[in-house]
């Protein structure tokens, strides 16, 4: 083989072990699979089954104002407060861990100061809860709800509800320039066993 001929087959073999090197290190171990939740997509309205239970979105407000108690606090963002109804599946658990991510990926928790843990609920016994998020204008439009099924671990490797809220650009702007001042109530029971009334 000739000098150049060599040179040339010498650069082929270089990369392709650079881009076998490079495609490697792409691929997730053992241990990065093992930590992926296992998400459960859905959307305003719709039932999402998680291993702890079952999580469905009520209704989704907006204001610069809430209100829990005798507590009130105000932003110069957006309360974006979300209605959520649970029920427990085989055991007690706790809906709780969850955040709002907005579409550029940025991730908002639940605001103090106010109480916006759901509580424990139990099995079988349906219960809602208003939790608000204190977000900018901008995180509003294309935000989901991500709801882990248990609080520790943050929901990795685990069930993750997906809730896409339906927030177009129209609906941001609608939230946007909503002011009147809303109220956040307490954990309430709104179906249990027995009582006849549907979860």
């Amino acid at each position: 083989m000739a000098p150049g001929q060599n040179a040339v087959a010498g650069l082929v073999v270089v990369a392709a072990l650079a881009a076998g090197s490079t495609l490697i290190s792409r691929v997730p171990g053992p241990d990065e699979i093992a930590r992926q939740p296992f998400l459960h997509s859905g959307q305003v309205g719709t039932a999402i089954h998680l291993r702890t239970g079952e999580i469905v979105v009520e209704g989704v407000q907006a204001s610069t104002r809430v209100r829990q108690g005798a507590t009130t606090a105000t932003t110069s963002a957006h309360w974006l407060v979300i209605t959520v109804r649970y029920t427990a599946a085989d055991t007690p658990s706790t809906l709780a861990g969850m955040t709002l991510e907005s579409r550029d990926g940025r991730s908002y928790s639940l605001a103090r100061p106010f109480h916006t843990a759901c509580g424990v609920g139990q099995p079988g016994v349906t219960i809602t809860c208003s939790m608000p998020f204190e977000v900018p204008a901008a995180a509003l439009e294309g935000a989901r709800l991500r709801v882990p099924a248990a609080l520790l671990g943050g929901g990795a490797g685990d069930d993750v509800a997906n809730v896409d809220l339906g927030i177009d650009a129209a609906a941001a702007t609608r939230l946007e320039q909503s002011t009147d001042p809303l109220r956040i109530e307490a954990v309430t029971v709104v179906g249990s066993p027995g009582t006849g009334a549907s979860p």
